[in-house]
Parts: C-alpha cells; structure tokens; sequence
C-alpha cells in the first residue's frame, strides 16, 4: 500500500509534474488509500489543483482540512464513504461522483446540493434545477415550519427574563422538538430533513 509522497503525488499528476503547485488534475484511483492516509499538510501544497480522482480506495471520509480551494471536480466513486458533510470545505467544486459509496443515502445527495452552491453535476446527472429547489424552496418551506413550531410550542412558555443556562436548556429542548416533529418531503429524506431543521432552529 502505497503512502502519499511527494513523489506520490509528482507522478500521479497528469501530466506529471515537478512541482506540486503546478498540478492541476491528479489521479490517485485504486492506490488502497485510506483516510489517515490524505496528509492535510501535504495536500494544502497543491493550491491549483481543480481536478481529483479518489475513486477505487477505502475512504471512510475526507479529512476536514485538505485546503484545496481551487478544486471543481472530484471523483470519489468505490470507497466507503459515511459522511459528505467534510465537502463543504471544497465551496467551488462544480462536479462530484461518489457512486458504490453503500453507506450514503439520497439524504446525503440533498446534504451535498444544500452544502456545495456551485454544484452543477452529481453522480454524472445535471443537478442544477434540483440543487436550487433544495437550497431555496425547502429551506423556506423548513424555516416556515421551524417558526410555526416555535410559536406554537415555545414562545408561550418562556419567562420574562432568562438565564444563560435557562436559555441553553431552552434551546436544547427546542432544537430536538423540531428534530422530531417538522417534517416535510418524503422519508427517504428524513436524514436531510432532521439535518436541516436542527442547523434551522438553531439559528
């Protein structure tokens, strides 16, 4: 099993390279690399890649900090993905695949449309019209929703003044009522659903 080295990554660029800032496409497929294995140190040297092919190893997840703020299409199919949410550090990705990933759900697809605003393909299908439906449309419909929870079940029962300890017990409650009674879409999505409402009601 190979370790990513600095060499590692010269020859697998395309073209290859000699400098780890000039590459702009790397292809690092069906190397058995797992997660522990993407060095955050390493990878935050190639400030102009736009183009990453993780597809065919055992990624469990991607580290929080790869630093990769020019990235825009990233290929993660074959692995053992559990969790997109680590994504949104890549905010200019345009195109992701993470097909054969059997721990994702449609509920992570919506998280990656919310998450990425630049996002035009997913899995190889146009997502555009989708994406903004899930960014706007359901985002006011849930915020709608979170509101009416709050007047109806909430706002009553507050005292006139709180402490900060009241107050956190308050929003603790809160912010797990709406976990579990806004609901809204099918419940294939119930995941993104609860995913949502918490980040809504505790804003």
């Amino acid at each position: 099993m190979p370790k990513i080295t600095t060499e590692l990554l010269l020859e697998r660029a395309v073209p290859k390279s000699t400098r780890l800032r000039k590459i702009k496409i790397l292809d690092l497929s069906g190397l058995q690399i797992t997660t522990e294995e993407l060095e955050p140190v390493l990878f935050s040297h190639l400030r102009h890649l736009q183009e990453l092919d993780l597809s065919n190893n055992l990624l469990e997840r991607l580290p929080e900090n790869l630093s990769l703020p020019n990235l825009r299409i990233l290929n993660c199919n074959n692995n053992q993905l559990e969790d997109v949410t680590a994504l949104q550090q890549f905010p200019q990705l345009e195109e992701l695949s993470y097909l054969n990933n059997v721990y994702l759900t449609p509920s992570d697809d919506y998280k990656v449309m919310f998450l990425l605003q630049n996002l035009r393909q997913l899995n190889g299908k146009d997502v555009t019209k989708l994406a903004n439906h899930v960014r706007v449309v359901n985002s006011r419909e849930l915020t709608s929703r979170v509101t009416a929870h709050w007047g109806k079940n909430f706002r009553n029962q507050l005292p006139k003044t709180l402490s900060p300890e009241q107050l956190k017990s308050i929003r603790k409650k809160f912010v797990r009522s709406a976990q579990a009674h806004v609901a809204y879409g099918p419940s294939s999505l119930s995941d993104f659903t609860r995913w949502r409402v918490k980040m809504i009601a505790e804003e």
